[in-house]
């Protein structure tokens, strides 16, 4: 598995029966081109079928087709106005020593952002990124309240994490 990005959205939307509900209370995964076909647990990880979203708010910003997602100033200060109660993010390394990291000012700005507003926060990381460290601080384990990931965490991982009030969520591939 490889998960390159993911993001939370928060907006009102409407499903395929007219209902109304907040994106906020449920999970928007957002996965790149190179994402292998692997699924995650549906009860630790739920993507609604956005086919039957019919209304969405946009937070503005500049489009990466790279990343596919908005970057810059003016999807931070969008940001800003949304608080979530559910946050699933993505980084680019994990670090006992150095904390959450990842290698793009402009996409650990945008996370941060997310860390701020949301009631819970949890990191979705494939085994590729462990023991690593990038060039962008993100937070450290204090800030977020579980990781969901394939990788098997050795004992002091487990230890430096219980340490930190962090819950594992543990998939398969």
């Amino acid at each position: 598995m490889y998960i390159e990005d993911v993001y939370a959205v928060g907006s009102l939307a409407r499903n395929a029966y007219g209902q109304d509900y907040y994106t906020a209370d449920v999970v928007v995964v957002e996965l790149n081109a190179r994402y292998d076909g692997a699924m995650l647990n549906a009860e630790q990880v739920f993507i609604p079928d956005l086919a039957e979203v019919t209304d969405m708010v946009g937070i503005g910003g500049i489009y990466s087709a790279k990343s596919k997602a908005f970057n810059g100033r003016a999807a931070v200060q969008g940001l800003k106005e949304y608080f979530f109660d559910m946050t699933f993010m993505s980084c680019r390394s994990l670090s006992m020593e150095h904390g959450i990291t990842d290698s793009n000012e402009d996409i650990a700005l945008i996370r941060q952002t997310l860390l701020k507003n949301s009631a819970s926060v949890y990191v979705i990381a494939d085994k590729s990124k462990f023991d690593k460290t990038s060039f962008v601080h993100i937070c450290d384990y204090e800030n977020i309240h579980g990781i969901i990931s394939d990788f098997r965490f050795t004992p002091e991982w487990k230890s430096f994490l219980e340490r930190k009030r962090v819950r594992i969520f543990a998939c398969s591939v």
